[in-house]
């Protein structure tokens, strides 16, 4: 009898306790899965199309910083009341070695929900065009990467930029300088959804470039020019994030 009596105790808590557990509401999801990328014209959907002019196959710059905010810029705004999601870092001195479009994988983000409307970049001066030619030689075009907005660099040459969807920004000061309204600088916003996944691309959208070759030597040199860009889908943009939400 006393045997009976402690299993049919042991049984009795065994069911107490599974009855427990399953009564246990599960953690609700606070946070979005943000898949973020870089891609040029050519790839995963834009189809090329013909043209005399160079085809842009890849871009290099001297990246330092790419990040995210949900606050909307304002000209004139301190910059220190601004806070960033990195995406992209790149730290001294390998932030001036060339970051290509093509080289830069992937990546996925846990994020808190929210509209990301604005984004930060640090960047060099220099930056590489890689040309393919009608005649199907490529090309490595160095240029520089000039603003006429105010600015500070550092003692390295980096400066900082930011753009929303309506135009671009720039830093000088401890201030956040309207640059650009619309035109060329847009990139656009988007939106991570609790438990829901967003896709971002971040798309260069030039696909052909004229390149001047001044001496006729077939090769980039001194006082050659790139001119009369082209953009993939025939707006002024040469960057935009192309977003699809996925669940």
């Amino acid at each position: 009898m006393r045997t009976y009596v402690l299993f049919a105790a042991a049984m009795l808590l065994m069911i107490s306790s599974t009855s427990c557990t399953e009564d246990v509401p599960p953690e609700p999801v606070t946070t979005g899965t943000l898949q973020f990328g870089y891609r040029m014209a050519g790839q995963d959907g834009f189809k090329q199309k013909k043209s005399e002019k160079c085809e842009l196959i890849d871009v290099g710059n001297q990246m330092q910083y790419f990040g995210v905010g949900t606050k909307r810029l304002v000209d004139q705004a301190n910059a220190a009341e601004y806070s960033w999601v990195t995406l992209y870092s790149n730290e001294a001195p390998q932030d001036l070695e060339l970051s290509y479009f093509t080289q830069r994988g992937d990546v996925t983000f846990d994020l808190d929900p929210g509209s990301y409307v604005a984004n930060k970049h640090i960047q060099n001066n220099k930056v590489v065009w890689v040309l393919k030619t009608p005649a199907g030689d490529t090309i490595y075009a160095e240029d520089s990467n000039t603003t006429n907005c105010p600015l500070d660099r550092d003692s390295r040459g980096f400066f900082i930029e930011y753009n929303d969807s309506t135009g671009m920004f720039t830093e000088a000061g401890g201030k956040i300088h309207r640059c650009r309204s619309g035109g060329s600088e847009g990139l656009g916003e988007f939106e991570i959804r609790a438990g829901k996944t967003t896709q971002v691309i971040m798309r260069m959208n030039i696909s052909h470039i004229e390149w001047i070759d001044t001496d006729s030597s077939g090769n980039w040199s001194d006082g050659d020019k790139l001119d009369n860009f082209e953009t993939f889908d025939g707006s002024p943009l040469m960057m935009r994030y192309e977003v699809k939400y996925l669940d």
